[in-house]
């Protein structure tokens, strides 16, 4: 399925769905499971997808039965939702338009490429949406976050915690998570890329979306970072962290700075600055120089730019600490270090 035939399966898929409803007491007397609304559990929810045929869904799951544990349907549009509760975790996604959610009291408009994750037990509702409003829900159980799964959000602040927080049914700081995505391609078709695999499926899908889910997750955390998002220091460092914030500084060695690499890997910056100094035995800066002097060196021995221009390729606006440090460093100018090189200059 491609993302022109997503969008129109989406739209034709509308039809089948507007009588769509839930509702806040039970009603054992109601052929439709969708009724019983407070505190519906997964497998009749589920269960009810199937008996109503919303998208082609009972097709999906009758084919494919790994996606047990993991449902995705299409949010009705013309009727609105009323105060209800479940004990299964709710993503909405809104794909176009805009859905207004109502929760203890708050009400919390989303536009699209936003999400809204709903923990079990949490009451809520959700006004009437329009023609042009269109809106995913990702449904998924309790016993959908295994190990393996919580082991590839594990770095993820905001998911890994939320979800931690009912799984040990310890008090839950926060009820709901809300991330603005619309900016982040990357969120927008990772999400398309699932509702793809759930949607047109073939005998990989089940193992896709395990693996796009957790994807998406972590994307959604790095946009809720880039957001403005506020994340607990970390307070531990293993070696696989070290590595990576190497790896950091190689690929980003003209501009990266302690700051930054604090923000991407969860540590305060005096305390990533400490750390780094107990590893290596240099600071942050210093060691950013290192690899800047010897990018510098290759450039030098490897290309004809100039010296004024492989010191701004690496990094360095000020040239006279560009002299001084390739002096510490190397022991001699940086003109002199490419005159006596002795290999053959490359064009770069």
């Amino acid at each position: 399925m491609t993302i022109p035939e997503l969008d129109q399966f989406l739209s034709r898929a509308f039809p089948f769905i507007e009588n769509y409803r839930y509702s806040g007491t039970a009603d054992p007397g109601s052929s439709s499971h969708l009724m019983n609304g407070a505190n519906l559990p997964f497998e009749a929810l589920q269960l009810a997808y199937l008996q109503n045929e919303f998208t082609g869904d009972a097709l999906v799951r009758k084919e494919h039965p790994e996606h047990e544990g993991l449902l995705i349907h299409i949010h009705s549009r013309f009727s609105p939702v009323e105060s209800h509760s479940h004990d299964f975790f709710e993503m909405m996604y809104v794909r176009a338009g805009k859905v207004v959610h109502h929760i203890a009291g708050e009400e919390i408009p989303l536009s699209a490429g936003d999400f809204l994750l709903i923990a079990p037990g949490v009451c809520h509702r959700i006004d009437s949406c329009g023609e042009n409003d269109i809106a995913l829900n990702f449904i998924f159980s309790v016993d959908y976050l295994t190990p393996s799964f919580l082991q590839l959000i594990s770095r993820n602040q905001l998911f890994y915690d939320f979800f931690m927080q009912r799984l040990q049914d310890g008090p839950a700081e926060k009820t709901f998570i809300n991330v603005k995505a619309g900016r982040f391609t990357e969120v927008l078709e990772t999400a398309d890329k699932m509702l793809c695999e759930f949607f047109d499926p073939d005998m990989c899908s089940g193992n896709m979306l395990k693996c796009l889910f957790p994807n998406l997750l972590n994307r959604l955390f790095r946009a809720w970072k880039e957001n403005g998002g506020d994340i607990i220091p970390r307070k531990n460092m293993d070696e696989d962290d070290m590595q990576q914030i190497m790896k950091y500084i190689e690929a980003n060695y003209a501009s990266a700075s302690l700051k930054e690499a604090a923000l991407r890997f969860g540590y305060h910056p005096d305390y990533l600055s400490r750390l780094i100094k107990s590893r290596h035995g240099i600071t942050f800066g210093s060691l950013k120089h290192r690899i800047c002097i010897e990018q510098a060196k290759f450039l030098l021995a490897c290309t004809d730019l100039t010296v004024s221009q492989v010191a701004e390729h690496v990094g360095f606006s000020n040239m006279t600490f560009f002299y001084e440090l390739f002096d510490r460093y190397c022991g001699t100018t940086p003109a002199d270090y490419r005159n006596n090189i002795g290999q053959v200059q490359l064009q770069l």
